[in-house]
């Protein structure tokens, strides 16, 4: 199957009008059309148009238009790649890259380093939010005014005292040192590798398509040695200067506005 077979089938077997209603909700039929505000910019009178049968929408006051995966595309604000996979999975068809073996590699890495930051994630917003040993966290959130509304939109979650708790809990996700030191993770110094952060309160970098690319510390006390935040380094996933935090958390209040 080639990547234009691909294409087709998946357009074929989404219906663009479910597709665009969690983004339009006040879709109305008139004639073959429906018709609605358009998502894309500002209006009072509907002028975005979406016609099931021919699977393209159109905003005749902005211009935007285009097929099912290009409205994902530009709703979502993600790029060709992304779109297509996200479309391919809602229409249940698997997609087939066809790549050289380097850039399989690479995918491949990408995928681990985001499994290994989502495993984390979970981690550290269990110990603060179910573990014994979040309470020093939990006291300090309080203090700090964060909510637990705040804490659970943020995914925030606390590194506990230690030096190779993380890094015991995903050794036995079978990632390995190595890997986990240089993807941020862990630290080496003075021939051993233990976790990078540790009584910190944590903060995920996650980036605009929802994926956790790096992390923030944030020290909870006062006495602790070290600086005040500890960041992820840039990896294969992620680029500080394309990366704004709390984007992910905002899009949608962005998109409305």
């Amino acid at each position: 199957m080639n990547d234009r077979t691909q294409i087709d089938e998946i357009k074929n077997k989404l219906d663009i009008v479910n597709i665009v209603t969690p983004y339009v909700p006040v879709l109305k039929r008139s004639g073959r059309n429906y018709f609605g505000l358009c998502p894309f910019h500002k209006e009072k009178t509907p002028s975005f148009s979406v016609n099931p049968e021919l699977g393209l929408f159109k905003c005749f006051g902005c211009g935007e238009g285009g097929d099912v995966i290009k409205f994902i595309e530009k709703i979502e604000g993600i790029d060709f790649a992304k779109a297509l996979e996200i479309a391919g999975a809602k229409a249940g068809v698997k997609i087939v890259h066809h790549t050289s073996p380097q850039q399989q590699k690479e995918v491949q890495i990408k995928q681990e380093i985001l499994r290994a930051n989502s495993l984390s994630l979970e981690y550290f917003n269990y110990i603060l939010l179910k573990h014994p040993l979040g309470q020093i966290g939990r006291d300090y959130a309080h203090k700090r005014k964060l909510t637990k509304e705040i804490v659970k939109n943020f995914s925030i979650g606390l590194a506990p005292a230690g030096y190779e708790n993380l890094k015991s809990f995903l050794l036995k996700k079978g990632f390995k040192e190595k890997d986990l030191v240089a993807w941020g993770l862990l630290v080496e110094k003075n021939g051993k590798i233990y976790d990078k952060f540790r009584k910190r309160l944590m903060f995920p970098v996650i980036d605009h398509q929802g994926d956790v690319v790096g992390f923030s510390g944030r020290s909870i006390e006062t006495e602790e040695k070290g600086p005040k935040y500890l960041n992820s380094p840039e990896t294969a996933v992620y680029k500080k200067s394309k990366t704004l935090y709390g984007l992910f958390q905002a899009k949608d209040s962005i998109r409305k506005a």
